[in-house]
């Protein structure tokens, strides 16, 4: 297994490339991060939105890019790309990328990554 392959894998029991950084409840840079990205998306998220009162939480941040893996209520699994204005977005901004509940995320992440 290369580097670039190598897993790393969060509390929620699934296993992600190296080009993510999964959030540590341990780090406080990875919390002040993660809270930070999630107080940006909230304020993005319109009424209309597919996301709207559903997220919970950042899980993981990608290497490439402002992308987000985020925890939905539910249970399920989603990769959210805030647009960074600071301001209530037109759906369907900021673009999400559903994921599934959290026995499909490695195998949608993996999927979502050919695309880099």
């Amino acid at each position: 297994m290369t580097d670039a392959e190598t897993e790393n894998s969060d509390d929620a029991g699934f296993a992600l490339s190296q080009r993510w950084w999964v959030a540590s409840p341990d780090d406080q840079r990875s919390i002040d991060k993660a809270q930070g990205i999630l107080a940006e998306l909230l304020r993005e998220i319109a009424p209309r939105h597919f996301c709207y009162g559903k997220l919970e939480e950042v899980v993981a941040f990608f290497e490439a890019s402002d992308d987000v893996l985020v925890r939905l209520t539910g249970g399920e699994y989603a990769i959210a790309h805030p647009t960074w204005s600071g301001k209530r977005e037109r759906d369907p901004w900021p673009g999400v990328y559903v994921l599934g509940p959290r026995e499909a995320v490695a195998r949608e992440v993996a999927t979502w990554e050919e695309g880099w």
